[in-house]
C-alpha cells in the first residue's frame, strides 16, 4: 500500500516528538491517516529512538544547568559566610580593644562565628562535627582550641573562672 499523499511527515514527526505521551495513534488521528501508516513511517525513520535520544539530551542539558545553578549558589553562599566571618572578626577585635571587654557579647559573637564556620564547612563539603577530626595518632585535633578558648574567657573575666559556663 502506498503512503498517503499530502501528509507532512516532518510535522507529523515533530508532533510525535513534542510530547512523550503522544502515541502513533495520536499522530494518525491528528493528521488523518491510518495508525499503520504512522507506524511504518515511524519505524522507517526510527522515531522511537529519536525521541529517546532527544529525551536524553534534554535531561543532560537539564543536569548541566542544574549543576551550574548549584555551583553559583554554593559560590554565593561561601562568599556570604566568609563576609560574615570577616564582620564577626572585626567586631571581636573591636571588643578586645576595650578596657573592659563584654564577655556576653564575645560569647554571642563566638556563637555566630561558629555558625558561620559551620555553614562554610557545609558549602565546602567538609565535616561539621569538629570533634570528629583527629590527628594522625587519633587524638582530638581541636582539644587545644577548647583549652585556648577557656583561657581567653578566663582573661576576659579578669581571672574569675566562676563566671564561665
Amino acid at each position: 500500500m502506498a503512503a498517503p499523499k499530502g501528509i507532512d511527515w516532518i510535522k507529523a514527526r515533530e508532533f510525535y516528538l513534542s510530547d512523550a505521551s503522544v502515541s502513533y495513534a495520536d499522530v494518525a488521528k491528528e493528521f488523518g491517516v491510518s495508525k499503520v501508516s504512522v507506524e511504518n513511517r515511524g519505524k522507517k525513520d526510527d522515531w522511537v529512538k529519536l525521541r529517546q535520544s532527544l529525551g536524553e539530551k534534554a535531561f543532560d542539558n537539564f543536569q548541566k544547568k542544574l549543576l551550574k545553578t548549584k555551583e553559583a549558589a554554593q559560590d554565593r553562599h561561601l562568599q556570604q559566610f566568609q563576609n560574615l566571618q570577616a564582620l564577626i572578626n572585626k567586631s571581636i577585635q573591636a571588643i578586645a580593644q576595650q578596657a573592659q571587654p563584654d564577655a556576653l557579647e564575645l560569647r554571642r559573637l563566638s556563637g555566630a562565628l561558629k555558625d558561620s564556620v559551620m555553614g562554610e564547612r557545609v558549602v565546602l563539603g567538609l565535616p561539621t562535627n569538629v570533634g570528629s577530626i583527629t590527628d594522625p595518632e587519633g587524638n582530638d585535633a581541636f582539644k587545644g582550641f577548647a583549652e585556648a578558648f577557656a583561657a581567653a574567657e578566663k582573661v576576659v573575666n579578669n581571672g574569675d573562672s566562676s563566671t564561665t559556663t
